[in-house]
C-alpha cells in the first residue's frame, strides 16, 4: 500500500507529482486521507480499485481523524477523505471543504476492551483492580476512538477513577501497540482492530449506547470533486464489489447514511 502519514504540505505535493508522473505511462495520482483504523479494508480496497483502473493511482494518508481534518481545514491537496468522527466530518461541509453532494455515511465500527493475553478482567468494571495498572485510550481531542471511549467511561461513572491510570496514543494504532508489548494492561479501541491484532484478548464489547454511535463518513473534497478519478473512487466505495473486504475486515455498511 502506497502510503504517507501526516508529512508537510510541500512534501506532499513533490510527493504526489512524482508519483503521477513515475513508470513508463502516465497516472493519476488522487490523494485519499483516512482514518488509522481504515489500513486493513483499504489495503483491499487499493488493490480492486487499480485493477480495475489502471490509469488511477491512489496515495493514502493515514493518521487521526481530527489531525487530517486540520490538513484539509488549511489547504492540504486532498481528493477524498474517510474520517471515523463524523463531527469532524460535518465541520469540514460547513466550512465549505467537502462536496456535500458527493458525501455519505460508509460504515459502523463498535468499541471493544481489550487485553494483552495472560491479563484477565471480566468488563470495564475491572479496569479499576489493582491488577490493571494502565489503560491505553486515543487522545479524546483528536482521536474519535479516544473520544468514544472517554464517552463510555464517563457513562460508567469510571472516567475520574481511572484518568490517573490513562495512557493516551495518537491513534488506535498505538493504543494497540501499548498493549501488546505491555506498556498498558489494557485498551479501548474499534473492534475491526483488535480482530487483526496478534496477542491480544477482546474481553468485552461496550454498548453501543454508552457511546456516540461510531461511524464512518466518506466524501470527495472540493479540491478533488474537479477530478473524476476522485468520484470513480467514491462511487466504487460505496459498491458490492468490495462488500466482501467490508465484512472480512469486521465493518458494517450503512446504507443511506445521511450527513447535515
Amino acid at each position: 500500500m502506497k502510503m504517507i502519514l501526516t508529512i508537510p504540505w510541500l512534501v506532499m505535493i513533490l510527493f504526489l507529482h512524482a508519483c503521477s508522473f513515475s513508470g513508463t505511462n502516465q497516472q493519476t495520482t488522487i490523494l485519499v486521507s483516512s482514518a488509522s483504523s481504515l489500513q486493513g479494508l483499504l489495503a483491499d480496497v487499493e488493490e480492486q480499485f487499480e485493477e480495475k483502473y489502471p490509469d488511477i493511482d491512489v496515495v493514502f494518508n493515514f493518521g487521526s481523524s481530527g489531525s487530517l481534518k486540520q490538513q484539509i481545514l488549511y489547504g492540504a491537496p486532498v481528493d477524498v477523505y474517510l474520517s471515523a468522527s463524523k463531527d469532524a466530518f460535518v465541520e469540514l461541509i460547513r466550512e465549505k471543504k467537502m462536496d456535500k453532494e458527493h458525501s455519505t455515511i460508509l460504515l459502523r465500527n463498535s468499541l471493544v476492551l481489550v487485553t494483552k493475553d495472560g491479563i484477565t478482567i471480566r468488563d470495564t468494571k475491572d479496569l479499576t483492580s489493582s491488577v490493571i495498572e494502565r489503560v491505553a485510550i486515543g487522545t479524546p481531542e483528536s482521536v474519535p476512538a479516544g473520544k468514544y471511549a472517554k464517552e463510555a467511561l464517563t457513562a460508567l461513572q469510571l472516567w475520574e477513577d481511572l484518568h490517573p491510570k490513562l495512557v493516551q496514543a495518537k491513534n488506535v494504532r498505538q493504543v494497540l501497540t501499548y498493549v501488546e508489548s505491555g506498556d498498558a494492561d489494557a485498551g479501548m479501541v474499534y473492534k475491526t482492530d483488535a480482530v487483526s491484532a496478534s496477542d491480544i484478548h477482546i474481553t468485552t464489547e461496550i454498548p453501543e449506547n454508552l457511546h456516540t454511535p461510531i461511524l464512518y463518513p466518506v466524501g470527495v473534497t472540493n479540491f478533488g470533486k474537479e477530478k473524476k478519478e476522485a468520484m470513480l473512487l467514491y462511487e466504487f466505495l460505496q459498491s458490492q464489489e468490495i462488500q466482501h473486504s467490508i465484512e472480512k475486515h469486521g465493518f458494517q455498511k450503512v446504507t443511506g447514511g445521511d450527513l447535515p
